[in-house]
């Protein structure tokens, strides 16, 4: 078993030696107390993409992850939050083998109740 994790472990160095592009965005407005902060990255091994992000602005922050295959519908997840003053909203997405799925949960910050939508349809807890 330790030989086999060894190998796993060295296997994608090769892949990993391929010039990866990374990207930035960093805008912060320290006076309106908004920002937007993201990271991404291109070409990594296997040909995946991969960002996040982290917003916020009077009364609201959020932010997220994705990841996925560029230009296929084979292999994509993001997920995401937002926390303001009214709600809390977790969000998840994902596409595998040319199915999609989405699902948000939403918690009402003033009444407690949480909702939950999977691919537009509201679920009963």
């Amino acid at each position: 078993m330790r030989a086999s994790s060894l190998t796993l472990a060295f296997a994608p160095l090769s892949a990993l030696a391929q010039g990866i592009n990374i990207t930035e965005t960093n805008e912060v407005d320290l006076a309106n107390g908004t920002g937007n902060l993201g990271w991404g990255a291109t070409d990594l091994p296997f040909g995946y993409s991969a960002g996040v992000g982290f917003n916020f602005a009077e009364n609201e922050i959020g932010g997220g992850f994705n990841g996925a295959v560029p230009g296929q519908a084979e292999g994509a997840f993001g997920c995401g939050y937002t926390v303001n003053s009214t709600n809390v909203v977790l969000g998840l997405g994902a596409t595998l083998g040319n199915q999609s799925i989405g699902v948000e949960v939403v918690q009402d910050k003033t009444t407690g109740a949480v909702k939950v939508v999977v691919n537009g349809k509201e679920v009963t807890l």
